[in-house]
């Protein structure tokens, strides 16, 4: 036992999971630059020196070749686009931080981690014990205010700083670079996988649910989704098997659900300033008062005001900006490229993603999950770009799709230089 434990945290593995946390959420403590650049450096040379035979094989699987090469043609598109017409340049460095940064790191820490004889269940914990640092995060900083007061000074980001003095009384808790949609994004991908294993695989994944939760709930509402879309697939994929089980377990959720609205109705209506609960609770009433045919707060825009298309030529080719006032993922995409950027930008994505072993059940739920996630917080904001979600969600994929693909002969060299080292 004693063995394992060490094993499990040797020094490798806990910088493994360092970077992969800085990979994730990017924070900014005094510095000037995102860390990414310095985690693809170190990446890119393990892929060119030591890992250089495996690189080569994995980024000629045609999974991944066409998805790498459907982004460089997308760079040469913005490119053009960027010097024509907007001179922004932001969505084409979207583009070249995932193809030359993002994903030689996503490569790399997935070696790292099937160096150690990791399949992709195992894998999924490496996911869940990276969320769950982010939480540990998140309490340190609803515990400590000095603390959390530091990290957002230390961010050297003035808009994070304005956006703290304007909403900091109930929300931007943890350490990341996105506190207010893409890190709780990604730990509602934490909710989609502990929730299946703890379904399939042990009841234990669900004692992280409440905590993942909790921090979610605490930066973007938004996310609290992924537990309904993980909660409908399952019942969808196994409800033709398992008909009363899931009768009573679809129940359950259900009273769960309906125990944690009143508790948190009952905090808010004793809070006697705005807090977390108040404004977790707004977003229960907007929900409520949607359904009995009103719309208000934020769903008032998202179902009305910020929906536009462009017309003509625009909707086919784009104009080039977004529009003003619309924070919806579609919309953005349709006034800057039009459909044929749309179209390809998130086919890309999606055939990726849907590349899943079909026999593995636990695979199986996790991606059409995540893929229905990725869908449905499109429409809240902006997803299909490098982010704490959509960094998350490449690693599991393209670790499955390298387990699949790495011939044999290859781990066992793995396994060789393990031993070796």
């Amino acid at each position: 036992m004693q063995k394992n434990f060490s094993e499990k945290w040797s020094l490798i593995n806990i910088l493994a999971y360092t970077g992969i946390f800085l990979l994730i959420f990017t924070p900014r403590l005094y510095m000037p630059f995102s860390i990414v650049h310095i985690l693809a450096i170190v990446s890119w040379i393990y892929l060119l020196t030591k890992y250089r035979k495996i690189f080569i094989n994995i980024v000629s699987c045609p999974e991944l070749f066409l998805f790498i090469l459907i982004h460089c043609v997308l760079i040469i598109y913005n490119l053009c686009v960027n010097f024509l017409l907007t001179k922004d340049f932001e969505k084409t460095y979207w583009s070249f931080n995932l193809v030359f940064e993002v994903l030689p790191c996503v490569i790399f820490f997935s070696i790292i981690f099937i160096n150690k004889g990791y399949d992709l269940n195992r894998f999924y914990g490496v996911i869940l014990i990276v969320g769950f640092l982010q939480v540990l995060c998140v309490v340190f900083s609803i515990i400590f205010p000095d603390i959390r007061n530091w990290m957002i000074s230390s961010s050297g980001s003035i808009g994070l700083t304005d956006l703290y003095q304007e909403v900091g009384s109930f929300r931007i808790y943890g350490l990341s670079g996105g506190y207010t949609y893409t890190m709780p994004l990604y730990l509602g991908l934490c909710v989609i996988i502990s929730f299946v294993l703890g379904v399939f695989s042990s009841y234990k994944y669900y004692y992280l649910i409440p905590l993942y939760l909790l921090s979610i709930a605490v930066n973007a509402r938004i996310a609290l989704i992924s537990l309904f879309i993980v909660a409908v697939i399952i019942f969808i994929v196994k409800f033709r098997r398992k008909f009363f089980s899931n009768i009573i377990g679809f129940a359950f959720i259900s009273l769960l659900i309906i125990a944690v609205i009143n508790f948190v109705d009952t905090k808010s209506t004793n809070s006697t300033s705005i807090d977390s609960w108040v404004w977790v609770n707004s977003g229960i009433q907007e929900i409520s008062n949607y359904y009995n045919g009103e719309a208000t707060g934020n769903l008032s825009y998202l179902t009305d005001s910020m929906w536009s298309m462009p017309d003509g030529m625009d909707l086919l080719i784009g104009t080039s900006i977004r529009p003003l006032g619309s924070d919806i993922g579609y919309v953005n995409d349709l006034y800057y490229g039009g459909l044929v950027y749309s179209i390809i930008l998130y086919s890309s994505y999606l055939f990726l993603f849907s590349r899943y072993n079909k026999k593995n059940i636990i695979e199986k739920v996790v991606n059409l999950s995540v893929i229905c996630y990725l869908l449905l917080t499109n429409i809240k904001g902006e997803v299909f770009y490098p982010n704490d979600l959509i960094k998350g969600v490449l690693l599991v994929i393209i670790f499955s799709i390298m387990v699949k693909i790495i011939p044999l002969n290859q781990k066992i060299n793995l396994q060789k230089n393990r031993i070796k080292t």
